[in-house]
């Protein structure tokens, strides 16, 4: 009998390989409030109505000056070649940045490319890593598959992976806050809904 872990399992894999566009796009908004530059709504609105063209351009600039969540999209668009050519090096680059500033679905998405080897080698240590640091910050989809990951390690490779997250996590902490509870998930957010039929956020 396939367990439940088996079988979310399976979901998200199946689901980061045939609608990463779909699942990234949704993670990026959770908990968020409206950015300050209004092309980000925009942005959102033209992607709803599948003007790639458009969404592309109101958020290239948003995603060069930083913006987190930008990046995130800009990353799907590259990936999956909407309003622009498929560039899968393009589209690392920008889940990288998006990572590195602590977008954590963008960490926890990032391991599953590494884990893949969707624009170079797969690199499970690296995989690992973000995995580590996503499920430490509260992302489920990062504690569910930390495991599976972990045990394609060696203890060694796991011992330089588990450091490394160490390291970001309190490079990256609050200055008043306690040590990060590495692989300890917290309490997950909520998604807004998507609409697979109408591809669109609701």
């Amino acid at each position: 009998m396939v367990t439940w872990l088996a079988q979310t399992t399976a979901i998200w894999s199946w689901v980061l390989r045939n609608l990463v566009a779909v699942t990234v796009l949704v993670a990026f908004l959770v908990g968020g409030a409206s950015p300050a530059n209004a092309g980000f709504d925009d942005g959102i609105a033209a992607y709803n109505r599948g003007d790639f063209s458009l969404a592309l351009k109101e958020w290239t600039p948003l995603a060069e000056k930083g913006e987190a969540r930008a990046q995130v999209i800009l990353a799907t668009m590259y990936m999956d070649g909407l309003g622009v050519a498929k560039a899968p090096k393009t589209a690392m680059q920008w889940l990288v940045l998006a990572a590195k500033q602590g977008h954590v679905r963008a960490q926890t998405y990032l391991a599953y490319l590494y884990e893949d080897g969707y624009a170079e080698a797969p690199n499970l240590s690296q995989a690992h890593m973000w995995l580590k640091i996503a499920a430490a910050r509260g992302d489920p989809l990062a504690a569910l598959n930390l495991n599976r990951i972990s045990k394609k390690l060696s203890p060694a490779e796991r011992n330089v992976s588990e450091q490394r997250a160490l390291e970001w996590l309190m490079d990256h902490r609050e200055p008043s806050a306690e040590p990060p509870p590495v692989g300890i998930p917290g309490s997950p957010g909520s998604d807004p809904v998507w609409s697979p039929r109408k591809r669109r956020l609701e």
